[in-house]
């Protein structure tokens, strides 16, 4: 690892890119990187290009390195949805609570707002009910599949009643449809995984 952490910031892209390639392998078999590596994996996020900074994160992310987590919160206020997304899948692998998830799950780009709903179901379990349930009906429905599967994996009997509720009420008519299409999701047994 130390060895091909040399090779993260060479002049040769092709050769950069399958040094990365290569610890995000190692981080993920070995559950950890050694610090050299480590410290040039964050200074490749820092100042690289994205898809480097992108396999970057992937490998810290793998090799648990969560001595680097503030660092990598920052980057969640990168303009770059790709690298954002990365980064909170990273800490979440990291088993770093992520204080931005409320904001986060409201992103504009749906891949952030989608790993966002992952982390806060990773971390809240089941308290994380009711942001997913809105988190389904957010947007006119648009993430209700996701979000129908992470509601399932909170638990099919909790689930059940908050979107029963919906169709009990002739108030959100409007939302019925996506209401149906969600618990038949998390009540159709292991197709819906």
């Amino acid at each position: 690892a130390s060895a091909l952490a040399l090779n993260i910031e060479n002049d040769n892209a092709q050769v950069r890119l399958a040094a990365l390639d290569s610890l995000v392998q190692i981080g993920e078999s070995m559950g950890a990187l050694p610090k050299d590596a480590v410290a040039a994996l964050m200074r490749v996020v820092a100042n690289s290009e994205r898809d480097c900074r992108l396999l970057a994160v992937r490998a810290l992310g793998a090799a648990k390195a969560a001595d680097c987590a503030g660092f990598l919160a920052h980057r969640l206020e990168d303009g770059d949805s790709f690298v954002k997304t990365e980064v909170i899948n990273a800490l979440s692998n990291m088993g770093v609570e992520i204080k931005q998830l409320d904001q986060l799950i409201d992103d504009e780009e749906r891949s952030v707002r989608l790993a966002a709903a992952e982390a806060l179901v990773a971390f809240e379990g089941e308290a994380a009910l009711d942001r997913i349930v809105d988190f389904a009906f957010a947007k006119e429905g648009y993430n209700r599949l996701e979000a129908a599967k992470l509601l399932r994996r909170i638990g099919v009997q909790k689930a059940n009643p908050p979107l029963i509720a919906v169709i009990e009420d002739e108030n959100r008519r409007r939302e019925w449809q996506v209401a149906i299409e969600v618990l038949g999701v998390i009540n159709s047994g292991n197709n819906a995984q």
